[in-house]
């Protein structure tokens, strides 16, 4: 009898854990259905320049981030958000938001730059100072042993957002001595200038 009773607990645990599985498994399948159609509201915004069809982005997202409850997404999904609110021209709103996607490491880089620029959104210019060179620090650090173009763009970027234009064009210079036909480099080097008024805004 006992044998029997444990036979069937065992049969309920199995049947229950089956259908947290299945559960799951639909979950995932309903969010990457989500996820893929708030990409595809974005590049469809822009061809056609439909505001409406961020919003509804938003609304998608909205139901993404609801559904994953085991917040396994939720770093993409902020990251996805904070694109469709900049697109929307809301881009103090999404500025704010990047901060809940930031690495914990204090030293980490995109933390460094992040708090420069909300120092200096604010108008606290000496803290902005501060963090934008330590940011400088790390980036160096970085570019000891390997040429490392996101390094030597944001260590560009950088020097912008201190509006050292002089600085960050002789950074990206140096790189393509070593590097002259990186497509990333010479095209930052293009659009330095509209990089340029865009940073010394923002």
């Amino acid at each position: 009898m006992k044998n029997t009773i444990l036979f069937y607990i065992a049969i309920l645990i199995c049947a229950c854990n089956q259908s947290g599985i299945d559960k799951k498994h639909e979950n995932n399948k309903d969010l990457k259905i989500l996820n893929d159609s708030v990409i595809e509201l974005i590049l469809t915004f822009q061809s056609s320049q439909d505001s409406m069809l961020l919003n509804h982005a938003l609304v998608l997202n909205n139901k993404a981030m609801a559904l994953d409850s085991s917040n396994s997404n939720l770093l993409y999904n902020l990251n996805v958000r904070a694109q469709i609110l900049a697109l929307l021209n809301k881009k103090k709103e999404a500025f704010l938001l990047k901060e809940r996607t930031l690495s914990k490491d204090k030293f980490n880089v995109d933390r460094l730059i992040y708090y420069g620029q909300k120092n200096r959104l604010i108008g606290r210019m000496d803290s902005s100072e501060i963090y934008f060179n330590a940011a400088l620090i790390q980036c160096d650090k970085l570019l000891e042993d390997t040429l490392n173009i996101d390094v030597i763009i944001k260590k560009a970027e950088i020097y912008m957002y201190q509006k050292k234009k002089k600085e960050a064009l002789r950074i990206i210079n140096q790189a393509l001595v070593k590097s002259p036909k990186n497509i990333v480099l010479k095209t930052f080097k293009e659009n330095l200038d509209q990089y340029y008024e865009i940073s010394i805004f923002f």
